[in-house]
């Protein structure tokens, strides 16, 4: 488990304890500074902390478990840093870090000091680097990034994570529950392996090559992601699924993506919204009958946002130049299914992020598959002239543009031309396949303005 998972099961029951739900925080939390640096022949000592100034309601609950945190980190097993109880006034900032730094450097100077006598070697040294820093806040919620930096040169002793602490604004509580129990790993395999895609920039048939991990299923970082204005954040700990060479791989689901794998509270704690499933699970439902599959019905156009239609109108439009398999516009016909008969829906929530913005998770399996798995997916909704339509869907609005502009550069670059007329049995489909451009040209523009 990691360092400070136990330790956050804990503490979410501490909160509740200090103090009740009704002391809401009506500004941003102003935090102070506390950086303290320490040197010896063998050895060198760096904390930087950010801790809230209020010790008073919401955010002096906040401060009570941060020191909790903070202790939990630096007080460990074995040959770490172990503390006399603290007696002081842990209202009072500079007691509190004083407390932690002296007994800190008091350790890192025993440890220093048997570490040298032991490897009898002159240039031995060791550090301990340790932050605690405010990140992202909103109206909901807000984090303190951890990272936590142990090194022996020559010892091959090392010990490094970072992590994030998520509070909840409202209780003054950490929030753990991100995804209500122990996940289903198989589920997550599609975002994990896209956002290491990201991070390391290699293709998903090379990603393995990266990674020290056993089989093919890629575990969740040992930390608990953290929220951003972005998305959720996953940082997996240098040598966690890597070699260290890859520092701390990480990368950043948007909401919108992750919001099939949230617990039902935090649905509502990262969109900002609330749920909204009785009154717009119907409109949901009709709206996914629209989501192409094999092909765009004929009033889908009333049913989608502008936008979103002309992304995927335009790519089921766009000649393929399948004449021999150029181009690879098969995810477009398998858009919802990939399988044949019709895609079941059933909407599961749906959350309203704003007044004319909404996501709903929905369960997909297939007609006439007794035993067709169930798939989650998330749509997204905009209410645009007192309607709702569909906005997107599975972030196929972008995949969508990205295939339209590859087909665009090919057609420019007559690539696929070229290997129509190379072939006896393809030249027959080069007139056919010039009037399907044009045609699209007509239609869509020369230059694509998506």
């Amino acid at each position: 488990m990691h360092p400070m998972k136990s330790c956050l099961l804990l503490l979410t029951c501490l909160g509740t304890l200090f103090l009740g739900p009704d002391n809401l925080p009506a500004q941003t939390v102003r935090t102070e500074t506390f950086s303290r640096t320490a040197f010896g022949d063998h050895f060198s000592a760096r904390f930087n902390i950010d801790l809230p100034v209020s010790t008073e309601g919401v955010v002096g609950s906040i401060r009570f478990l941060l020191s909790y945190v903070i202790e939990s980190s630096l007080n460990g097993e074995g040959e770490n840093i172990a503390y006399p109880p603290f007696s002081g006034d842990w209202k009072d900032s500079q007691v509190l870090t004083e407390y932690f730094f002296s007994n800190t450097i008091k350790r890192i100077h025993e440890l220093a000091t048997d570490g040298y006598e032991e490897s009898g070697d002159a240039e031995y040294f060791l550090s301990l680097d340790y932050s605690l820093k405010k990140g992202y806040e909103n109206d909901r919620l807000l984090v303190f990034d951890q990272t936590f930096n142990y090194h022996e040169s020559g010892m091959m002793r090392d010990d490094f994570y970072r992590d994030a602490i998520t509070f909840d604004k409202q209780k003054g509580e950490i929030f753990i529950d991100f995804f209500g129990g122990e996940p289903d790993l198989s589920r997550f395999q599609p975002m994990i392996r896209k956002g290491l895609c990201e991070y390391f920039g290699v293709n998903p048939e090379d990603l393995l090559d990266e990674l020290q991990v056993d089989g093919y299923t890629i575990p969740l970082p040992r930390a608990y992601p953290c929220p951003s204005a972005e998305g959720l954040v996953f940082t997996y700990s240098q040598g966690e699924i890597a070699p260290e060479s890859a520092a701390s791989p990480s990368f950043t689901v948007p909401y919108d993506e992750v919001i099939t794998f949230l617990s039902p509270e935090g649905k509502r704690f990262f969109t900002g919204g609330r749920d909204v499933t009785r009154e717009l699970s119907g409109t949901a439902l009709e709206l996914c009958s629209y989501i192409p599959d094999h092909f765009l019905t004929v009033d889908t156009e009333r049913f989608m946002t502008p936008d979103y239609f002309r992304a995927v109108d335009e790519a089921f439009s766009a000649p393929d130049g399948s004449y021999g398999y150029i181009g690879d516009s098969e995810w477009l016909r398998y858009f919802v299914s990939g399988q044949d008969g019709g895609p079941l829906f059933k909407v599961k929530d749906v959350i309203l992020v704003d007044q004319d913005h909404a996501l709903a998770d929905i369960e997909i399996r297939i007609e006439g598959w007794a035993d067709s798995p169930v798939s989650h997916r998330c749509i997204k909704m905009r209410k645009m002239r007192g309607r709702w339509l569909l906005d997107d869907y599975e972030d196929t609005k972008q995949e969508c543009r990205n295939y339209v502009k590859a087909m665009r550069k090919q057609y420019k670059s007559g690539e696929i031309l070229r290997f129509l007329q190379s072939n006896e049995d393809t030249r027959e489909y080069v007139p056919a396949f010039k009037e399907s451009v044009e045609s699209f040209y007509k239609q869509f523009g020369e230059d694509s303005d998506q």
